[in-house]
């Protein structure tokens, strides 16, 4: 695998079972979500459903990681806005950033994570273009265990603080990336 072989696109919905393999396979006990709760989100929000595809040993790319979300209104990513979408939320919310075992410790989550914001600010300027209005969406938040946070402030997230979300045995720690228009 090299950056060469790295394709990064939204993950269609025959390819969640590969990410569901991904989730229950890096998260601990307790915190992975069930195949029922990414087909709901990938259903709800398609285009926020995004991963990373190595393409050296299949030109159609075997999914290695990916990130899933769904939109919400307000500034803070709460209980319900997990397993809820508004489409004319003001709020990105990311419930999983995963790489498999196989491709941990390669930059690969990184690189996923930076082609995602691509992503996400262009799906704002298609926004701008088709409404003549600015985009609705302004930031992405994201829930992370302290030993996560550094990966997140390396790609442009902030803390917030503790999360008052409770999923899984320890604190969550909400960051936010703010979309500059």
């Amino acid at each position: 695998m090299t950056d060469a072989t790295l394709q990064f696109r939204v993950v269609p919905a025959s390819d969640i079972p590969l990410a569901y393999a991904i989730e229950i396979a890096v998260y601990p006990e307790g915190e992975p979500a069930t195949q029922e709760t990414i087909t709901m989100r990938q259903n709800a929000a398609p285009e926020l459903m995004f991963g990373c595809y190595d393409t050296a040993n299949n030109p159609a790319g075997t999914l290695v990681a990916y990130i899933v979300s769904t939109k919400a209104q307000g500034n803070r990513l709460t209980h319900a806005s997990m397993y809820a979408n508004n489409p004319a939320g003001n709020a990105v919310c990311i419930h999983s950033v995963c790489t498999a075992a196989s491709h941990q410790r390669r930059g690969i989550a990184t690189k996923t994570l930076r082609a995602y914001l691509a992503h996400v600010r262009q799906l704002g300027r298609e926004e701008e273009e088709r409404t003549g209005k600015k985009a609705a969406v302004d930031r992405v938040l994201l829930i992370a265990h302290r030993e996560l946070m550094g990966l997140y402030a390396g790609v442009g997230f902030r803390e917030v603080g503790l999360s008052d979300v409770v999923h899984g045995p320890d604190p969550w720690y909400e960051m936010e990336y703010l979309l500059e228009w």
